[in-house]
């Protein structure tokens, strides 16, 4: 019970007054006060004193599930994510490929052209041996094919038209 408090005697002569008791406060708001020691994860580590105690660990098991069921959602959203990004790499990759595989078949038609150009060469100086012409003649330069436009061979034509025109001077 709530202790009395007499109030201060008047100098007036009168009698002294006496403070109500305090109300008794319910015994749910007395556990309230009480301190309740917790864990580093906010779990309590003595079971509560009142009787609602199992109503109060299903509502922490609910909120557990829930966190959980976010948890695995986030996690499976952010699988979902990880799987498109890693789809889109190897499409990716996967036409990088083929971009290699076509500038290989490339490089190999361009050193087939080579190789066949080198031999018509062969074949001609050899030709031009056995005539038993002037080795100037033989090795002067033949005038460059006409030019067609070609980018890729743009390099070509011109070395072939500076060799010629330095050769045969105008």
């Amino acid at each position: 019970m709530a202790p009395v408090t007499l109030s201060r005697p008047s100098t007036t002569g009168r009698s002294q007054h006496v403070t109500p008791p305090e109300e008794p406060r319910p015994l749910a708001e007395e556990l309230q006060e009480v301190l309740i020691e917790t864990d580093e994860e906010g779990d309590i580590k003595s079971p509560p004193i009142h009787l609602n105690s199992h109503e109060d660990e299903v509502k922490k098991l609910k909120k557990k599930l829930h966190n959980l069921g976010e948890q695995h959602n986030t996690l499976l959203d952010n699988a979902k994510n990880n799987a498109k990004i890693a789809q889109n790499r190897i499409e990716a990759l996967e036409k990088k490929v083929a971009d290699l595989a076509e500038i290989a078949e490339s490089l190999g038609k361009t050193a087939e052209n080579s190789q066949r150009l080198y031999k018509e060469h062969i074949e001609h100086t050899q030709a031009l041996v056995a005539t038993r012409k002037d080795p100037r003649e033989i090795l002067r330069p033949r005038q460059p094919n006409s030019f067609n436009g070609n980018a890729d061979k743009l390099q070509g034509f011109l070395t072939s038209l500076r060799s010629y025109q330095m050769y045969y001077p105008i």
